[in-house]
């Protein structure tokens, strides 16, 4: 297909009108981009599609140029990065990585250069991007054709399930040891987890036996795949990283091999009702100017995979990720940007500046925490091995803050459609109220259909039980994993329907008698194109009370 059917598509950009989306296409994926141009074009977005070049350099001049008529918001790269020595028929279907130095990870392992998209993208020169940039990195029009018929699908998809209003989170252990291990699994949940609304349930699959979150080691592998599977709003991996797999865990010893998730692991994904946005706050696992394929662009290729992935190129570094981690989460939920590039862009734009106030108290509270859950008996001298581990797991100093934070502006890269958009659900009053442990719910939604009501505990209270000092061999102590993994991971207590008509929500719903302290109250209504979500604390033991929150 020739460029002159593109340019039919996008209307010839006619001279007074800029383009607010710009995609730089290799001309042999221009047939397979077509119903995609066609599909934005429809939304009302200005489409220009220009051919790839060779170098970053030209690459960045033709997006420049754009820029410069106004109005271009969105930047998407059609085909992988080259790698260094490629065919020239590689180079022919690929737009270039910018590859620039790395300074404060260098001294942590990474390479002397890091692969980016972002450079593209920052139109003043400061590294925070001025325009939401993506790639979907194709190495075949069929791949193209199957990465946005996947984005069509989930962007039209009615289903407003359980997956909709579900994070889970895998974390790999550290490897610092069990102490500093678990400083960084406390700021990660406390950075990231409690920006998430209240209204959204997590799960935790941690690679540490001795975790509560911890599932049947023999088959957390297996638990990882089923995680990704099940179809969930966001699926986010904290720990080690590797161009092709995940690893990093103390199940080693006993259990399991290093690996978490590995490409190989792709092919034993099903199909779920809603796809999913993974997060990959790890190095590596977006390393998509090597001659492998990353983790990140196997995983959009699939056609059951996520519908985008978020991934470092090079080594990252803990500190710099929590702070992005929670940026997404605040832009996500908080701002509610209307579009996945616009999400990615300004949680980086929240990371270029330094903040150390967050970081620090973020710190503080996670080593007090730490200490307190230290077992009494430990020896003077665990503690300060605690203190060097603890401060060696964040990495920099704090001289190097500014510049780490920088550096993973460029790092991290959207590997999917910047302008896919996000469905964020209808929010309403809900008003509940307690009598002998029957609770009435009352509200005015804004989407009429099926309603789901469910009593959640607060993440702050989540059923995180006692961890496993000992290892016990025999099947009762490994079945006893699940179990304990159950527990801690379920967070609704009791459940009712009922159906909203004209959008009033009047429901009754039994109080579990052995329940006490403070609960979250939320109705979901599933409506035919939308979805509301309305949700409330209550207090149950002790006087009743009356609240109303949105």
């Amino acid at each position: 297909m020739q460029n002159w059917i593109l340019a039919l598509i996008c209307g010839f950009i006619a001279p007074g009108a800029a383009p607010d989306t710009l995609v730089i296409c290799p001309p042999e994926f221009e047939s397979a981009l077509a119903p995609w141009v066609e599909y934005r074009t429809a939304q009302g977005h200005v489409v220009q599609v220009l051919p790839n070049q060779p170098t970053a350099e030209q690459t960045r001049s033709q997006i420049h140029t754009a820029a410069k008529r106004g109005g271009l918001k969105f930047v998407l790269l059609i085909g992988d990065a080259a790698p260094p020595g490629a065919s020239t028929r590689t180079v022919a279907r690929s737009v270039p990585a910018r590859r620039l130095p790395t300074t404060v990870t260098r001294r942590w392992g990474s390479t002397t250069e890091m692969a980016t998209d972002n450079w593209y993208a920052d139109l003043d020169g400061d590294s925070a991007p001025e325009l939401a940039i993506g790639r979907l990195t194709a190495d075949t029009s069929a791949e193209l054709t199957a990465m946005i018929g996947k984005i069509i699908a989930y962007e039209q998809n009615a289903d407003f399930g359980p997956w909709r209003t579900r994070v889970n989170f895998v974390a790999g252990a550290g490897g610092f040891g069990p102490l500093a291990d678990y400083a960084i699994e406390q700021i990660a949940r406390s950075e990231i987890a409690s920006h998430l609304p209240q209204h959204l349930t997590t799960t935790v699959t941690y690679a540490s036996w001795q975790s509560s979150f911890c599932p049947d080691p023999r088959r957390f592998r297996d638990t990882v795949v089923e995680r990704l599977s099940e179809g969930s709003l966001l699926w986010v991996y904290l720990g080690h990283g590797l161009p092709q797999q995940v690893a990093g865990t103390t199940l080693s010893e006993r259990f399991l091999p290093q690996t978490i998730f590995h490409c190989d692991d792709i092919a034993r994904l099903s199909p779920s009702k809603g796809s999913t946005i993974a997060a990959f706050l790890a190095c590596s696992t977006g390393a998509y100017d090597q001659t492998r394929d990353c983790l990140a662009e196997q995983l959009l290729r699939s056609p059951v995979g996520p519908v985008a992935v978020l991934g470092g190129s090079r080594v990252t570094m803990p500190y710099s990720m929590w702070t992005l981690g929670s940026s997404l989460v605040d832009q996500m939920f908080e701002a509610q940007r209307p579009t996945l590039g616009e999400v990615f862009m300004h949680a980086k734009r929240d990371l270029a500046p330094i903040q150390r106030r967050s970081f620090t108290s973020a710190f503080v509270h996670c080593v007090s925490r730490a200490f307190q859950d230290m077992p009494s008996d430990l020896p003077i001298w665990a503690y300060s091995t605690w203190g060097y581990q603890a401060v060696r797991c964040i990495g920099a100093l704090p001289a190097d803050f500014q510049e780490e934070r920088r550096e993973h502006v460029s790092l991290f890269n959207l590997f999917g459609d910047p302008l896919m958009r996000m469905h964020y659900p209808k929010r309403f009053a809900l008003t509940v109220s307690d009598s002998e442990r029957v609770l009435s719910i009352q509200g005015r939604s804004p989407v009429s259909g099926a309603g789901r009501i469910e009593v959640l505990i607060p993440r702050h209270r989540s059923q995180r039980l006692a961890n496993r000092p000992h290892y016990l061999p025999g099947e009762e102590f490994f079945r006893s994993f699940e179990t304990t993994y159950r527990q801690a991971n379920q967070s609704v207590i009791a459940t009712a329907t009922t159906t909203v008509t004209n959008g009033r929500v009047a429901a009754r719903l039994q109080f579990p008698r052995d329940a006490t302290g403070e609960y979250i109250v939320r109705v979901v209504v599933d409506g035919k194109s939308d979805f509301a979500i309305g949700h409330n604390s209550i207090q149950i033991g002790g006087p009743a009370r009356r609240t109303a929150s949105r």
